[in-house]
């Protein structure tokens, strides 16, 4: 049986906090008339521990389902970071295993919004499902600048889409699937304006329905997508099934693959000055056209049947030497009830995609949707994946490089949960270094003064990065 496993992002930015920032926590079994303070005097909803909260402040929410009130939205606050996956007697994070589900309750709702277009202060929202919105105008989620959504997944929202962008907002590590949209874009639409980031994402199984809409991704002004996988996304009405674009965004290193549109671009349909580099378009269908370039510029793809120039040309048989040669490929073309989760888009030994890219380091691409460092060859892969030499059935989110550090909060140790530990660093929200104490996979932290402070490990080639509250 394959193993099913996941992606999980450590941020790599976290927010200054004041010394007076609190912790609220929410479970299943709490009470909105708690103080929400720790686990045993936990609230019961989210939207009571983010009213309750200001700027500065983080919000863990334990597992289980969270219906909101009929018709309410759950508004994020400025300054208030939010983290799901909690197990609220020990306290550790698991985002797979602990699954944290906000559901929308209501005939025209959206599930999750900022609470402006441009929030003034770095605000996550990290390891949660998000699913059950009908709202007409946005029903999953809604973000903007300064805004960032991560290691969620966005699915079951219809009538106007998953994700999104009103604003310069980041969505990293995301699962966005099976939502339904009547306007722009079924998965993620940045229509909004806004340079937004969307990185190491799957967009699969969505929907458009209405005319003229694009099932995958809508994307325009500056934003950039790099490491993604658009597979599935079926436009009934539309044009596009995979990326419509419009002014100067830029696609680099993703892979768009089964798409399919009633239209003229089943894959991608690509216009202003976009740009799009080391990207596989394949087993994509369309009416008339797979892929519309309108004075975008591509750069070392791998298409099949339609190859522009610099681009190298696909056969449409996975296994065929010019083939793509994907591990294990779905050859359902677009919305399937078939299990995503199953196939592997990474590529094997053979490839034509492998070594053949440009070096895109230069635009914050130095590793692939698994965090495996670009290139590993002499030249960069072109996909979302880079090649490792090995076949795996790593296939989703990636699981392999989960970073515990409990209790949280901690009173005299830590214990770590990561091998190969190279160096710890602790700094207070003042910025300044404090000296901690390391024994194999324990942290002293009993002689710290009371207060949140930010932990730095480092582990093999990688780099986590926490907060923890010394209490």
């Amino acid at each position: 049986m394959k193993k099913l496993t996941y992606l999980i992002l450590v941020l790599a930015v976290l927010p200054v906090l004041s010394m007076q920032a609190l912790t609220r926590y929410v479970t299943t079994t709490g009470s909105d008339s708690n103080s929400g303070t720790s686990w045993t005097t936990a609230y019961l909803t989210v939207i009571k521990a983010i009213s309750s909260s200001t700027s500065g402040d983080v919000i863990y929410v334990a597992k289980g389902t969270y219906i909101t009130l009929l018709d309410a939205t759950i508004v994020i606050k400025d300054g208030v970071s939010m983290y799901g996956g909690y197990d609220d007697v020990t306290g550790l994070r698991d985002v797979v295993n602990n699954k944290t589900i906000l559901k929308a309750n209501g005939t025209n709702v959206r599930v999750l919004a900022a609470a402006t277009a441009s929030l003034t202060t770095s605000t996550v929202c990290d390891g949660f499902t998000i699913t059950g919105g009908t709202r007409t105008s946005v029903s999953g989620a809604q973000i903007g600048t300064n805004c960032t959504l991560s290691n969620c997944i966005i699915a079951g929202n219809i009538n106007n889409g998953g994700v999104y962008f009103n604003g310069a907002g980041k969505l990293l590590n995301c699962i966005v699937e099976n939502n339904t949209s009547t306007g722009t874009g079924a998965g993620i639409s940045n229509a909004g304006g806004g340079d937004c980031i969307i990185e190491n994402c799957i967009i699969r199984n969505n929907k458009a329905t209405g005319t003229g809409g694009c099932a995958g991704v809508v994307l325009r002004a500056n934003s950039v997508m790099k490491n993604c996988i658009i597979a599935n996304n079926e436009a009934t009405a539309g044009n596009t099934g995979g990326i419509n674009t419009w002014e100067n965004p830029r696609i680099i290193n993703c892979t768009v693959v089964n798409n399919k549109a009633s239209g003229t671009s089943g894959a991608v349909n690509l216009g202003g000055t976009t740009t799009i580099i080391n990207s596989i378009l394949w087993n994509n269908s369309s009416a008339s056209g797979v892929v519309t370039l309108s004075g975008a510029t591509m750069t070392t793809c791998a298409v099949q049947s339609s190859a522009s120039s610099g681009s190298i040309l696909l056969n449409a048989a996975n296994a065929d030497v010019a083939g793509p040669n994907f591990i294990n490929p779905s050859i359902t073309i677009g919305y399937t009830t078939d299990d995503q989760s199953l196939f592997n888009w990474q590529l094997s030994t053979g490839s034509p995609c492998i070594n053949t890219g440009t070096d895109v380091s230069a635009s914050g691409v130095t590793t692939d949707m698994l965090g495996n460092a670009r290139p590993k060859g002499g030249n960069f892969d072109i996909g979302a994946y880079e090649f490792n030499g090995t076949t795996t059935d790593v296939v989703d989110i990636n699981k392999t490089e989960m970073f515990i550090l409990y209790p949280n909060p901690a009173s005299d140790h830590l214990t770590v949960n990561l091998q190969n530990i190279r160096s710890v660093n602790v700094y207070s929200v003042t910025g300044a270094i404090v000296p901690i104490k390391i024994s194999n996979s324990q942290i002293d932290v009993s002689h710290l003064v009371n207060g949140i402070y930010n932990f730095v490990v480092k582990a093999g080639d990688k780099t986590f990065i926490t907060r923890i509250v010394k209490n």
